[in-house]
């Protein structure tokens, strides 16, 4: 939010100072999407391919575990920031959402959920078969707004 307030409203990755980097002088950078959504700003904190899906951090590792990949190089192949780049995103942060295809498709809300920490915080979640509150989804075709879904994450 902070480079939009300077003007910036491109895509794109940036170096930020938030103190999320091994030295909190250096500057971290991040993807940022400023365009996809209207009023909305968001960060890249996880991606990989299909080729990448068996890898720990994608397959088992919930949010509350630390298991970066390439954290200090956001990319859409193989990426996840470190749990504590995560946290201090996070308290600056209202709303997560997850999508597929980005860097192809930007956002058409097909396989789409979005949520906000307030009523579903999804760095913390562990659970199976639980129905939590979300702002939107869209599942397939299969969509709905301030309605509940059903969740599962167990620590692997």
């Amino acid at each position: 939010m902070d480079l939009r307030k300077r003007g910036i409203k491109s895509n794109g990755y940036y170096q930020i100072f938030d103190g999320t980097g091994q030295n909190p002088c250096e500057p971290t950078m991040v993807y940022c999407d400023m365009t996809s959504e209207p009023c909305m700003i968001w960060t890249l904190v996880e991606s990989w391919t299909k080729g990448n899906r068996t890898l720990r951090a994608f397959q088992r590792d919930v949010y509350s575990v630390d298991s970066p990949v390439n954290y200090d190089a956001p990319n859409w192949y193989a990426y996840r920031m470190t749990r504590y780049q995560m946290n201090r995103l996070k308290e600056r942060s209202t709303h997560w959402r997850a999508t597929c295809s980005f860097p192809k498709l930007d956002v058409d809300y097909r396989d789409y959920v979005r949520g906000n920490f307030r009523d579903f915080d999804i760095m913390t979640f562990i659970g199976n078969d639980q129905c939590k509150k979300v702002d939107y989804v869209n599942i397939r075709g299969h969509k709905s707004s301030n309605t509940k879904v059903v969740f599962w994450q167990t620590l692997g």
